[in-house]
C-alpha cells in the first residue's frame, strides 16, 4: 500500500534526528518524584519512557539485516503489518516493562546516550537502503518516518504525565501528521479525521487510527 506523501529519505533522517534529541531533552526535565506516575494505559511514565527509548535503540538492531527489495510499501503499511499479529497490544505492554529495566540507575543519561548513538549510526549509513524490521523489510526512510512517529507521540505522552511544557520540532510533526493521515485514508477513517480536524464532529470515544 504506497503512502499518498512519499517519504524523503533526506527528511526523513533530519525529522528522525530531532524527534531523538526532543525525547532527550524532554526526558533530562521529568521531576524525581514523577517516574512512578500513570503515564499511558498500563505504563507508568518510567516503562513509557523504556518503551520509548526502544524506539532509539531499535534502529541499531535491523540496520545490519538488509534485504534487496521492500515488502512493506510505506510508513502506514508498516503499522498495518505490525498492529495485525493477535495479542500484539499486550506483548507490546510487556516489552514496555522490561525495557524500564534497561534505564538502569540513570534514565535520563540511558536516554541520551541512545539518541548520540542512534544518530551517529544513522550517520553511517547509506542511501538507499532497505533493512528487515519486524513486520518485514522495509526502506530506511519509510522505517525512520514509523519512528519518527513513535518518538514524536511519546514524548508529548511523556510531558503530559511529567507535567511539562514542551514544543515539539516542527519538521518531525508535520512528518507524524502525514502518516497517520496516510493510515487513515488506508483504514477508511479519513472522513472521520477530516470532520474532527475542520470542527464539525468531534471523534468518537476512543478513536485512534492506529486500530
Amino acid at each position: 500500500m504506497p503512502g499518498i506523501h512519499p517519504t524523503d529519505p533526506a527528511q526523513a533522517r533530519e525529522a528522525f534526528k530531532r524527534a531523538a534529541a526532543f525525547l532527550a531533552d524532554t526526558v533530562a526535565h521529568i521531576p524525581d518524584d514523577k517516574w512512578a506516575a500513570p503515564a499511558l494505559g498500563v505504563w507508568d511514565l518510567r516503562e513509557l519512557v523504556g518503551h520509548s527509548d526502544r524506539a532509539l535503540t531499535a534502529l541499531e538492531r535491523f540496520v545490519g539485516d538488509t534485504a534487496d527489495a521492500p515488502e512493506i510499501e510505506s510508513p502506514a503499511d508498516y503499522y498495518i503489518k505490525a498492529m495485525a499479529p493477535a495479542g500484539i497490544n499486550e506483548q507490546v505492554a510487556e516489552s514496555g516493562r522490561r525495557a524500564a529495566a534497561s534505564l538502569g540507575d540513570n534514565p535520563q543519561a540511558k536516554v541520551r546516550e541512545s539518541a548520540q548513538q542512534v544518530t551517529s549510526v544513522l550517520d553511517s549509513l547509506a542511501d538507499p537502503l532497505v533493512i528487515r524490521s519486524q513486520a518485514g523489510a522495509i526502506r530506511l526512510e519509510d522505517y525512520l518516518a514509523t519512528r519518527v512517529v513513535e518518538l514524536l507521540v511519546h514524548t508529548l505522552d511523556i510531558a503530559t504525565a511529567a507535567g511539562l511544557d514542551v514544543e515539539p520540532p516542527p519538521l518531525a510533526m508535520g512528518m507524524v501528521l502525514n502518516v497517520l493521515s496516510d493510515l487513515a485514508v488506508a483504514k477508511g477513517t479519513a472522513p472521520d479525521v477530516a470532520m474532527a480536524l475542520t470542527g464539525r464532529r468531534p471523534l468518537p470515544d476512543g478513536f485512534s487510527v492506529l486500530g
